[in-house]
């Protein structure tokens, strides 16, 4: 007789869980402009510790960015401390992975619109690991012009400049608000260009009127330009009215057409 082994098999089964949590903090900096004056590119302030999930963390502020590349940027980091005492059984090989989103906040403590840094996608920090965030939200704007939104923001008020840069820098702030969507802003910014209208400024705040539907604006720039005809060949020789040509080449034919009413 031929004896076989019989084998028999004992049934299995685990679970994996998957935790997750989620949180918020609120950073102030109180003294925005001195910060930007006081720490160096790549350098950093660190906020208060807070806690999600199991864990402490904290954010880092780089006024200047986090590196040469993003110098006219603000940078910001999230840093894992520590675990809550007990939660990870004293170990520290956890990998944690985390979505971060950065707002500027209002008076009203409400996110500004397109100021946020939205969806970064996941990242994986291990004990005492970092994840470097850029505000991206900032890149396409000066970085006076930056210091003077905020300065709006939180006191609702133009910020004072020299008055040699008054100009520009409403311009800048006109841009901005409008992709902001800032309407007391862009509002503020066209009455300011309006008040210091000049030959030299002229053609280019006038670009900007077109391209961002200040109408009021535009109409008050294109009676200043055509005022006389002397005004208007010397505004014609700036640069910014060849760029006025080339970005909004309807314009010209307006100007002519307002000219030709002023002398009939």
């Amino acid at each position: 007789m031929v004896y076989g082994n019989i084998f028999r098999t004992s049934p299995s089964c685990s679970t994996i869980v998957v935790s997750e949590a989620s949180g918020y903090h609120i950073l102030k900096i109180d003294g925005y402009t001195r910060t930007k004056m006081m720490v160096a590119t790549g350098e950093h302030l660190n906020s208060g510790e807070f806690n999600v999930g199991d864990y402490t963390w904290r954010l880092m502020y780089y006024p200047n960015g986090h590196d040469q590349k993003f110098s006219n940027f603000i940078s910001f980091g999230l840093e894992r401390t520590t675990s809550v005492a007990g939660s990870n059984d004293g170990k520290d090989d956890v990998h944690v992975h985390v979505r971060v989103k950065i707002s500027l906040l209002d008076n009203a403590g409400e996110p500004v619109a397109d100021c946020s840094n939205s969806d970064k996608g996941i990242q994986e920090i291990h004990q005492e690991g970092r994840s470097g965030e850029v505000w991206k939200s900032t890149r396409d704007i000066d970085p006076a012009a930056f210091d003077a939104l905020l300065h709006f923001i939180y006191t609702d008020m133009l910020q004072e400049t020299e008055e040699e840069n008054v100009t520009a820098m409403a311009q800048h702030l006109l841009v901005a608000a409008d992709r902001y969507d800032m309407e007391r802003l862009k509002k503020a910014c066209e009455e300011k260009i309006a008040r210091h209208l000049d030959v030299g400024t002229a053609a280019m705040s006038l670009a900007l009127a077109e391209q961002h539907g200040c109408s009021r604006l535009k109409e008050a720039i294109m009676r200043f330009i055509v005022m006389s005809p002397a005004r208007l060949k010397t505004v014609m020789a700036t640069d910014g009215y060849k760029h006025l040509v080339i970005c909004c080449p309807s314009i010209a034919n307006e100007i002519l057409a307002m000219l030709a009413s002023h002398l009939t």
